[in-house]
């Protein structure tokens, strides 16, 4: 009669432990899902910066030219390459 509760015991650890290692899972794959969400929203930022950085070099190098070049002195640019007049 020992062995059979024994049995009956190691199965209901092995019961417990998969199910803890079912909820691990899940939150990995949850986890994974936000982490790939995040890494295609980097990705389209680190896009749009390319083409914003081929825009200015289009410009020659700066945007302080006239119309389209003027208009790409915005946003982040203008914080990391103040123009001389903006730092002043």
């Amino acid at each position: 009669m020992g062995q059979i509760a024994d049995a009956r015991a190691r199965l209901a650890q092995a019961a417990a432990e998969e199910e803890q290692i079912r909820v691990k899972l899940e939150m990995s794959r949850r986890e994974l899902g936000e982490l790939e969400k995040r890494w295609k929203a980097v990705e389209r930022e680190a896009g749009q910066g390319e083409r914003d950085i081929k825009k200015m070099h289009e410009c020659g190098g700066t945007a302080q030219g006239k119309g389209r070049c003027n208009a790409l002195y915005t946003g982040t640019y203008s914080i990391l390459f103040p123009r001389k007049q903006d730092s002043m």
